[in-house]
């Protein structure tokens, strides 16, 4: 009787330890960070500022083409996710065009640091999706420019989390490596205090880029860009 009782008792106390293991995993998993929260409002002015977004991507396109002496955009949070909102979700232009099963993409800056995240379903069978089954992917970036590497701009993964548990970031490089070569970059891939950090050179494919890089800068809430067209730094400063 006692040998059947200690055995009750050890299941149940196994029964328990992973019960409670099981909670505290959901409850990281589940977490969803603030900031997160609030860039996922909706603003009436989404439209507005998506559109307004585009143009100055566009005009920035343009002074890369044309290799323009002095060229360059600061953009803050809040113009890519107005254009994330209007053009990913609710019918947008690129509404279904990201994997079903991911989100509401949404970024937020913080001091020096760039963070995207968006929403994830678990579960990869459609009858199977719930909220019990999401959860929030974000990955935390620091970017900055290589010096003495002409056009390399290089991004450390700081963070990659699935709510608040750590998750592996290797097969994300990969596809992020992939979509920077089909863009004409080369990747390069090295660890820094056990962070991965992704050298990127721009041009790669090409003698002589037609603009350098000065600059990526991440800080007081702005994303910002710069360089110049190779012709203002004079034949001497060709990479």
């Amino acid at each position: 009787m006692k040998r059947r009782r200690s055995f009750l008792l050890v299941v149940l106390l196994l029964a328990t330890s992973v019960t409670v293991v099981v909670v505290v995993l959901g409850a990281l998993v589940k977490y969803e960070p603030s900031a997160y929260r609030e860039a996922c409002r909706d603003e009436a002015t989404d439209a507005v500022k998506s559109t307004e977004m585009l143009s100055r991507v566009t005009e920035l396109q343009q002074e890369l083409q044309i290799a323009k002496a002095d060229w360059g955009a600061s953009f803050v949070a809040a113009d890519f996710n107005a254009f994330l909102r209007d053009s990913f979700e609710r019918g947008g232009t690129f509404d279904g065009t990201l994997d079903r099963r991911v989100r509401s993409p949404r970024v937020w800056i913080d001091g020096d640091r760039l963070t995207l995240a968006a929403r994830y379903q678990a579960s990869p069978v459609a009858s199977l999706e719930s909220d019990w089954t999401t959860t929030v992917v974000s990955v935390e970036l620091k970017v900055w420019v290589v010096s003495k590497k002409p056009n390399t701009v290089a991004v450390e993964v700081c963070k990659l989390t699935a709510g608040a548990l750590p998750i592996s970031a290797q097969r994300y490089l990969d596809r992020l490596g992939e979509a920077a070569r089909e863009s004409n970059a080369e990747v390069t891939w090295f660890r820094n205090d056990g962070h991965p950090v992704g050298l990127f050179r721009f041009y790669a494919n090409q003698p002589q880029a037609p603009v350098q890089i000065q600059s990526v800068t991440v800080a007081d809430g702005r994303l910002t860009v710069a360089g110049k067209g190779v012709q203002a730094f004079g034949d001497a400063v060709k990479p």
